[in-house]
């Protein structure tokens, strides 16, 4: 999020991340400042709106073995907040 440049493949890890374990807030509060889930879907989303996504998926393209993960990095938004949805976390 802090990122000078965001880089496609900080997306296809963090949708690989989300099968795999569930956010650590106290982390997240000491780094980012983010205390609950809402506000970090709300500030993912919002700084996902302001990103070429298609452009970030090019970037990522040339590493993945199988063609069809890109669209992990073009559906971000989507898939997180299926993530957030499907995992009812509570505060």
């Amino acid at each position: 999020m802090n990122r000078p440049r965001p880089m496609g493949r900080d997306f296809y890890d963090a949708v690989y991340l989300m099968g795999k374990t569930r956010t650590n807030l106290a982390y997240m509060q000491s780094k980012i400042g983010i205390s609950n889930f809402k506000e970090l879907q709300e500030r993912l989303l919002d700084r996902c709106a302001e990103l070429d996504l298609e452009g970030l998926a090019a970037d990522v393209r040339p590493f993945l073995i199988k063609p069809g993960d890109i669209e992990s990095v073009r559906l971000f938004p989507q898939a997180l907040s299926q993530h957030l949805d499907v995992n009812d976390y509570e505060e």
